[in-house]
């Protein structure tokens, strides 16, 4: 009755139980060959099951590779492309909440750019993209006209002040 309940609960918890078994080993072990081996951690898989006088051999996850708990898988599983993800965590597909995005690489979703002042929004961002602003004309020519406006009247003060000045003394002579 052992080894056919011991069978039974290796070949209820294997398929598609990312090796997790909470069977007759407990918590953090699976059975191999009526051994209970401990698992290995979230990024690595088993390169040499446990034997009566060795420890679980566990190897990390290659690259695009994962696994997200203990397991005694032999290998990791293909991650998830929709987005960026490590060793130790699959990456979770979905879209970016409002007013932030991920362009793929990132980890999780960010805020979208805030244009500055003196910067014009020129496209609006999206759950994958994010905003783009570019540096505002208009607060370039407004600079330029006030510039100007400034220099002209300085230049018109001056010359008046100038003015000024000389009609005094040609009113004083013509007095004479």
């Amino acid at each position: 009755m052992w080894r056919f309940l011991t069978a039974l609960t290796t070949v209820v918890c294997l398929p598609g139980s990312c090796g997790i078994c909470m069977g007759f080993c407990g918590p953090a072990k699976y059975e191999v060959q009526e051994e209970c081996c401990p698992m290995c951690g979230p990024g690595y898989y088993v390169y040499k099951h446990c034997t009566e006088h060795s420890s679980t051999s566990c190897a990390p996850c290659t690259a695009s590779t994962c696994t997200d708990a203990q397991s005694g898988l032999l290998s990791c599983r293909l991650c998830t492309e929709c987005d960026s993800s490590t060793s130790s965590s699959d990456t979770v597909c979905g879209d970016c909440g409002e007013n932030t995005y991920s362009d793929g690489s990132f980890t999780s979703c960010r805020p979208h750019t805030q244009c500055e002042p003196g910067y014009e929004l020129i496209k609006e961002g999206t759950s994958s993209n994010d905003t783009e602003c570019k540096k505002s004309l208009i607060g370039i020519i407004t600079a330029t006209v006030i510039v100007t406006l400034l220099v002209i009247f300085i230049t018109i003060a001056a010359i008046f002040i100038q003015k000024n000045r000389r009609m005094p003394d040609e009113n004083a002579t013509s007095f004479r």
